[in-house]
C-alpha cells in the first residue's frame, strides 16, 4: 500500500499540512476581493457629463410633462358618468391642505431634518468650515435620493390621472357639465360633455375629471414616511438620552401624511378608493427610494 503511495507521489512525502490549501484559497479570495473593489470604486468615463447631456434633459422632460398633465396644457381622458350620481353631487368644500403647502412642506421640511440630523453626527473634532462642508455635502445627497423617488411619485400619479379620468365627489358643483336636456330622465350615461361653470378656474374645472388616484395622499405619505425611515435607521437608539423624541418626531410626520391622506375624503375632493390607491403608491415610492436606491 505504501509503494503504491510512494508511486503516485513521484516521492514527494506526505504530510498532514494543509497550508498548501489554504494559501491557494487565500490568494483566490483575495484576487476575488480585488477585483471586485476595483469595479466598485473605479469612476466611470466623464460622470457629469452623462448628467448633463443625459440625466438633466430626462429629468427636465420629466418635470415639464407632469406640470402640463397638472394645468391641463396636456389634455386628459374624460370618463363618462351616470347623470345626477349621487356619489359626484358633493358639494365643494375647498382643501384643508392646499397643493402648494403640500409641494413645498414635502420640499423644504426634509431638507431641514436630514441638515439638522446630520449636523449631530459630524465629527466633533472638525473645524466650523469643514463641519458645514460635511454637513451640506450629506445633506445633499441625501435630498437628491430623496426628490428622485418624489419626481417618481408625482410622474407616476400624473399619468394615472390622465389616463383613468375619474369625476371627483364635486364634479357635478365644480365642472356643472352642459347635460341639462341629455340627463332630463336621470339615468342616462354621458360620455360627452364640457363644463360650463362660471364659479371655478379652468384649472379647477379641468381637475374636476382627475380624481384617481390621490396626489396629495401619495405625496403625504412618501415624504411622512421617508423621514420616518431615516431618522429611525441615522437617530434613533435605546441608549439614547432621550427615547421618546425621535418617535414623537415620527409619530408627527406619519399624523401629517395621516391628514394629508384623510382630509381628501372629507374634502370631498376624493373617493375612499382613490386614497386608498395614492397611499400605496407612497407605501411603494418609499420602498423604492430607501431599498432599491
Amino acid at each position: 500500500m505504501m509503494g503504491a503511495l510512494d508511486c503516485v507521489t513521484n516521492g514527494i512525502p506526505v504530510t498532514d499540512s494543509t497550508e498548501v490549501f489554504k494559501i491557494s484559497s487565500n490568494s483566490t479570495l483575495n484576487d476575488s476581493r480585488r477585483d471586485l473593489e476595483s469595479q466598485q470604486t473605479s469612476p466611470s468615463r466623464n460622470p457629469w457629463k452623462w448628467r448633463l447631456l443625459c440625466d438633466a434633459p430626462l429629468l427636465i422632460i420629466i418635470i415639464l410633462l407632469t406640470g402640463l398633465f397638472e394645468l391641463g396644457v396636456i389634455p386628459s381622458y374624460k370618463v363618462g358618468f351616470y347623470c345626477n350620481d349621487p356619489k359626484l353631487s358633493f358639494p365643494f368644500k375647498g382643501d384643508t391642505v392646499s397643493m402648494t403647502a403640500l409641494i413645498v412642506g414635502a420640499a423644504l421640511i426634509p431638507i431641514g431634518v436630514f441638515w439638522l440630523t446630520e449636523l449631530f453626527h459630524v465629527d466633533s473634532s472638525s473645524s466650523v468650515r469643514e463641519k458645514l462642508l460635511q454637513v451640506t455635502q450629506r445633506t445633499g445627497q441625501l435630498n437628491m435620493i430623496y426628490l428622485y423617488g418624489l419626481i417618481f411619485n408625482l410622474s407616476l400619479v400624473e399619468v394615472m390621472k390622465g389616463i383613468t379620468g375619474s369625476p371627483r365627489p364635486n364634479f357635478f358643483a365644480v365642472c356643472q357639465p352642459d347635460t341639462n336636456k341629455a340627463c332630463q330622465n336621470g339615468t342616462e350615461y354621458i360620455t360627452s360633455f364640457e363644463c360650463t361653470s362660471t364659479n371655478f378656474s379652468m384649472y379647477y374645472k379641468n381637475d374636476s375629471f382627475r380624481s384617481f388616484p390621490s396626489g396629495h395622499a401619495s405625496i403625504g405619505v412618501y415624504w411622512g414616511f421617508f423621514l420616518t425611515w431615516y431618522l429611525q435607521k441615522r437617530v434613533f437608539k435605546w441608549r439614547n438620552r432621550s427615547v421618546v423624541f425621535i418617535p414623537f418626531l415620527q409619530m408627527t410626520f406619519m399624523s401629517l401624511a395621516a391628514v394629508c391622506a384623510l382630509t381628501r375624503i372629507t374634502d370631498n375632493r376624493h373617493h375612499w378608493w382613490d386614497v386608498l390607491v395614492g397611499v400605496l403608491i407612497g407605501f411603494a415610492t418609499v420602498y423604492y427610494a430607501v431599498s432599491l436606491i
